[in-house]
């Protein structure tokens, strides 16, 4: 089933989280340590991406997120009760840094992943030490890039294919999962 909370943005010791079961993203938020609860995500990302303001003051009460910007100021409704479980991703702190190059080569290998979802290694990007490849019925490809994994791993491409927008520098790996975080400290698992 669907998990809950899995479309809303969770505030929560300073950072924000998302999760869907597939993919985890969260990221400090800079308005304070003691925003707690959950936003629907798609009425506040439809907001700001409208915003044109090169600088937006973030603020809450009990129950609202309130940005504001030069002439404006809008409030989102916030959920106090958090059901989200974010927390079941597990967290690293031991972060090696991607190769030069490594989000070309992913970029390259992961359109050769198949969309045909009854077969699951076809629909992945094979991460290995010392290359990535991908492949489906028609095409593959192997790329000999440098990745600071320690194990084989297979990572699903509908899930990969959103790093190159995000630019990871560095990657772990915990017991479950693989992790990416960006210079400014964004983390996707």
């Amino acid at each position: 089933g669907r998990i809950e909370q899995s479309e809303c943005f969770v505030f929560q010791d300073g950072r924000v989280y998302s999760f869907n079961d597939d993919i985890s993203v969260s990221g400090e938020h800079g308005a304070g340590r003691d925003v707690e609860g959950a936003v629907k995500a798609s009425i506040l990302l439809d907001f700001v991406k409208k915003i044109t303001d090169e600088e937006i003051e973030i603020d809450h009460s009990s129950t609202e997120l309130i940005l504001s910007g030069k002439d404006w100021s809008s409030g989102f409704t916030i959920k106090s009760n958090i059901s989200l479980p974010f927390h079941l991703v597990d967290q690293s702190e031991d972060w090696k840094p991607l190769s030069e190059g490594w989000i070309d080569a992913l970029d390259w290998v992961q359109q050769c992943a198949s969309q045909d979802q009854s077969n699951f290694e076809s629909t992945c990007v094979h991460m290995t030490p010392t290359f990535l490849e991908a492949f489906d019925d028609f095409q593959c490809c192997r790329w000999k890039v440098s990745t600071p994994i320690e194990f084989h791993t297979l990572l699903r491409q509908q899930a990969l294919k959103h790093l190159e927008l995000i630019q990871p520098t560095h990657l772990s790996e915990t017991q479950a999962w693989v992790h990416f975080k960006t210079e400014k400290e964004v983390v996707f698992s």
